[in-house]
C-alpha cells in the first residue's frame, strides 16, 4: 500500500472505501493483484460479486492506485445508469448508456450536448494517450465501469441502446492499448449472454470477489492500526472476528448459533468503528475485555441507526421517521422489504431525506427495477437493532416530560374548544369536552391538521408571536420546510375567516396578508439583537457557507436546499427545463446567502438591498416568491436594519419595491 497521511480514524464505518482511504484498506491485497494482472493481460474483464462484498471499495482503494502506479490511465469509474441528460428531448441522446458513461468520466454539463452525439471511439480519440515514463513501453488506458448491472436495470425504454453500447465497446477495444473492466453484481451475469459476441474473447476473462474470509477479516481488523498508536492484544482481533462469524439462525428446532463462512465487510467496519470510538483515551492495547464491552454487532448497528436518525431528524418528525423504518422497510416476517420511490417522496418520506439516507449515510440502498427506483435496508442484520432502538426511544418518550407537556397541551386545547362551543350554543362545556375527546379524526384529517399547524407555527414566528430567539436548530429546519407563499395563503384564509367574506374580493385578503408580513421588515418591536444572531450565524455557516462566508453548493445541506428550490420551480410549471430551474435556484441562493450575514452585521444598504432583491429574484409569475422559505424570511424580518430597508423603499417609490 502507498504511504498516506494518517486519518482521524482507522475504520471508515458503513460507507465504501475511497481513494483517500488506501492506508486503511487491508485484507484484499491478493484479490487486487490478481485483478490487476487480468486487466493488464486481457482486453476485457468481468469483475463480479454478491451485493455488499466490496467491489467498489476494492476498485477505489486498491486496484485503481495499483494500475496508476503502473502508468495505466484509468477512465472512471464510469456509470451507464442515471438520469443526467442535456437540455432538450431525451430522445436527442444518441445512446443513453454511452452518454451516461461519458458524462460520469467527464462531468461537464456545459459539454453535455456535445457528448450526447458522440460515440465512445470519438470520445477516446479526443483524448491522446499519455507518454510512458519508461522508454520502449506503451502506456495503457482502462475504461472502468462500476455497477454495470445498471445497463439492465435503468432506462428500460431504451433497451435497444444496449446492443449499440456493446458494439461501441467492442469497436473501441480493437485498440490494443485499451482495456475495459465491467464490475457488476453476480445475479445479472446471465443477462450479458446476448451481447458476448460483440466483446473480445466473448468476455471469458472473469474474476469473482467473495466476501471476507476469516484470515482476510483479521487483516482488515488489525492492518489499519499500523498508522495509529494502538495494537490488539494476542487473540483479541480473532475474538472480534469470531463474533462476526457467529450469528443466530432459525432452525427447525428454533434459534441456534451457527458459524458463517464469510464476514460481511460493512458489519466489520461498523463494529470496528464503534470499538475504536468507545475505547478509553489512555488505552494503547485493545484486549479481550474491550472486545466484550464494545464490539457487540447489534449495539454497533443500533448506534449506527441512531446516528442516521439524528442526521436527518431536523427535516422530518422523529416519531414518523422511526415508524417508517419499521413499517415500510421491514416485513411481518422480519425480513427486508422494498419501498418504491415516488416523484416527490418515498412512502411519505421526502426524497431529499431518502437521498441523504442512501448517498451520505448508507443506511439504505437503491434497487433499480424496470427503470423504477426502490429502496431497502443495506442488510437484514439491521432489522433487530432498528426495532431495539425504536423500542428504547418510545420508552424514553413515554417517561419523558415532553409527552406530559403534549398531553396537557391537548387537554387544554380540547377544553378551549369546548368552552367556545358552549358560548355559542349555551350548553355546559363538559358535554362538548366529552364529545371532542371521543371523536376520532381520519388519517387524512390528522395529516391536514398537522400541515396546517406547521404553517400556523411558521406564521406566528414571522409575526413575532413566537420569537425567533426562542427556537433552536431543529425548529430552524422546520421553518425551512415551509414556503413563504404557503404561509401568506394561510394568513389570507385566517383574515377571510375573521372578516365578512361576502364584502371583499378573495384576492384582497391575500394582498393584505402580503402587506402584513412585509411590514415586519421595518417593525422595530420585532427586531432581535446581535447576540440573538450568533446561533443563527453558526447555523448558516455550518450548513450553507464556505470558510469565506460564500454560499457553498458542494455542502450536502446547501445542495439539498438548491434541489428543493429547483424542484419547487419545476413543480409550479416553469417550463424552462431542469437546467434553467436549477440556475434560478442558484441565483437566489447566492444572492441571499452571500449577503444575509453582512446585511445583519453591517446594517448597510448595499447588503440589505441584495437580500431584498433575492426575494424578488425573478418576476416571472410561475416562480415569483415561491422558493423563499420561512426561515429565510424570518432572518430578514428579525435582523435586517429597518432604517436601511426604509431608505431603500423610499428611493424606489413609484417603482417595483424590493422585498417580499
Amino acid at each position: 500500500m502507498p504511504d498516506e497521511e494518517p486519518v482521524a480514524e482507522p475504520y471508515v464505518g458503513p460507507r465504501p472505501f475511497e481513494r483517500g482511504d488506501q492506508a486503511l484498506f487491508f485484507g484484499r491485497e491478493h484479490e487486487a493483484q490478481q485483478l490487476v494482472s487480468l486487466i493488464l493481460s486481457h482486453p476485457a474483464v468481468l469483475f463480479y460479486a454478491p451485493s455488499g462484498a466490496g467491489k467498489t471499495s476494492l476498485l477505489q482503494a486498491c486496484v485503481i492506485p495499483l494500475l496508476e502506479g503502473k502508468a495505466v490511465e484509468v477512465l472512471g469509474p464510469a456509470r451507464v445508469g442515471g438520469e443526467t441528460h442535456p437540455e432538450g428531448p431525451r430522445e436527442a441522446v444518441k445512446n443513453v448508456f454511452v452518454f451516461n458513461a461519458l458524462m460520469s468520466i467527464q462531468p461537464d454539463h456545459a459539454a453535455a450536448g456535445h457528448l450526447s452525439r458522440q460515440t465512445l471511439a470519438e470520445f477516446l480519440a479526443e483524448r491522446p494517450y499519455a507518454e510512458s515514463k519508461e522508454e520502449g513501453l506503451l502506456s495503457l488506458r482502462l475504461l472502468l465501469f462500476d455497477q454495470f448491472e445498471e445497463i439492465f436495470t435503468s432506462n428500460p425504454e431504451r433497451w435497444k441502446n444496449r446492443a449499440g453500447f456493446f458494439e461501441e465497446i467492442g469497436a473501441a477495444l480493437e485498440d490494443p492499448r485499451l482495456r475495459a473492466v465491467f464490475a457488476m453484481r453476480e445475479e445479472y451475469i446471465a443477462s450479458l449472454d446476448p451481447y458476448m459476441d460483440r466483446l473480445p474473447e466473448r468476455l471469458r476473462t472473469r474474476y469473482r470477489l467473495e466476501p471476507l474470509r476469516e484470515k482476510a477479516a483479521l487483516e482488515a481488523v488489525e492492518g489499519p492500526l499500523e498508522s495509529f498508536h494502538r495494537t490488539f492484544a494476542t487473540g483479541a482481533a480473532k475474538a472480534l472476528v469470531d463474533t462476526l462469524l457467529h450469528r443466530a439462525v432459525k432452525t427447525l428446532d428454533g434459534m441456534a448459533v451457527a458459524s458463517a463462512e464469510f464476514v460481511d465487510p460493512l458489519q466489520l467496519q461498523v463494529v470496528c468503528r464503534r470499538l475504536w470510538r468507545s475505547l478509553p483515551a489512555k488505552a494503547t492495547e485493545i484486549d479481550q475485555a474491550h472486545i466484550l464491552g464494545y464490539a457487540d454487532l447489534n449495539k454497533a448497528l443500533e448506534e449506527y441507526y441512531d446516528e442516521c436518525i439524528r442526521a436527518v431528524v431536523a427535516n422530518v418528525d422523529e416519531e414518523f421517521l422511526r415508524e417508517w423504518f419499521e413499517q415500510e422497510l421491514v416485513t411481518s416476517e422480519k425480513t427486508r422489504s422494498l419501498v418504491f420511490r415516488g416523484r416527490y417522496d418515498t412512502a411519505g418520506l421526502p426524497n431529499t431525506v431518502m437521498d441523504q439516507l442512501d448517498e451520505k449515510l448508507h443506511l439504505v440502498h437503491v434497487e433499480v427495477r424496470g427503470g423504477q427506483r426502490w429502496y431497502e435496508l443495506i442488510h437484514d442484520r439491521l432489522i433487530e437493532p432498528i426495532e431495539a432502538s425504536n423500542k428504547k426511544w418510545r420508552q424514553e418518550m413515554r417517561l419523558g416530560d415532553s409527552d406530559v407537556e403534549k398531553w396537557i397541551e391537548l387537554r387544554a386545547h380540547l377544553r378551549s374548544s369546548a368552552r367556545k362551543l358552549s358560548k355559542e350554543v349555551k350548553k355546559p362545556p363538559r358535554a362538548f369536552f366529552k364529545y371532542l375527546e371521543r371523536t376520532d379524526s381520519t388519517p387524512e384529517e390528522v395529516l391536514d391538521d398537522y400541515f396546517h399547524a406547521e404553517l400556523i407555527f411558521a406564521l406566528e414566528v414571522l409575526e413575532g408571536s413566537i420569537h425567533l430567539r426562542r427556537l433552536g436548530p431543529k425548529s430552524y429546519g422546520r421553518l425551512e420546510q415551509q414556503w413563504l407563499s404557503d404561509v401568506k395563503r394561510t394568513k389570507a384564509y385566517l383574515l377571510w375567516e375573521e372578516q365578512e367574506p361576502e364584502r371583499r374580493h378573495p384576492d384582497d385578503y391575500y394582498f393584505e396578508a402580503c402587506r402584513n408580513l412585509r411590514s415586519g421588515l421595518i417593525k422595530e418591536g420585532l427586531k432581535a439583537s446581535a447576540q440573538d444572531f450568533s446561533a443563527l450565524e453558526e447555523y448558516l455557516k455550518s450548513r450553507y457557507l464556505d470558510e469565506s462566508g460564500r454560499f457553498d453548493p458542494g455542502k450536502p445541506d446547501a445542495h439539498a436546499l438548491l434541489r428543493r428550490k429547483a424542484h419547487r420551480i419545476y413543480e409550479v410549471g416553469s417550463g424552462a427545463g431542469a437546467d434553467i430551474d436549477w440556475s434560478h435556484a442558484c441565483d437566489y441562493a447566492w444572492l441571499y446567502y452571500d449577503n444575509i450575514i453582512p446585511a445583519v452585521k453591517k446594517q448597510d444598504e448595499a447588503s440589505t438591498l441584495a437580500v431584498l432583491k433575492a426575494f424578488e429574484f425573478s418576476r416571472a409569475p410561475e416562480n415569483r416568491y415561491l422558493i423563499i422559505n420561512c426561515f429565510e424570511a424570518a432572518l430578514a424580518i428579525y435582523f435586517l436594519g429597518p432604517d436601511a430597508v426604509r431608505a431603500i423603499w423610499e428611493r424606489a417609490e413609484g417603482q417595483p419595491v424590493p422585498g417580499f
